[in-house]
């Protein structure tokens, strides 16, 4: 890979984002890419899903099913074990809790 295809590739990439508690859909099909040092927020009404996507990013919801793709500076975390996952958090990723 050129300098330049990954100097412009988005440090993160979530593609198709579906979460589901239970037998209900909450989060349908949520797209959108991060580039490195860029700041982004997720708005919307209560209740739209905000929050549910961004703890399911790092999978924080326990009982949560999470279907899509969240690739990380190009290390997909959907299929990382919960040994990498958990030495990525706070060290790489972390999520500021609103409280």
């Amino acid at each position: 890979m050129s300098t330049a295809s990954v100097a412009s590739s988005p440090l993160l990439s979530v593609r198709g984002l579906c979460v589901r508690l239970g037998a209900r859909e909450v989060v349908r099909d949520v797209a959108f890419d991060v580039a490195p040092g860029e700041k982004v927020a997720l708005v919307g009404e209560s209740g739209s899903g905000k929050t549910v996507s961004a703890l399911s990013l790092l999978r924080l919801l326990p009982d949560a099913q999470v279907s899509g793709s969240v690739c990380f500076d190009r290390q997909e975390l959907t299929t990382l074990s919960d040994r990498a996952l958990r030495a990525l958090r706070g060290d790489a990723v972390g999520y500021v809790f609103q409280e």
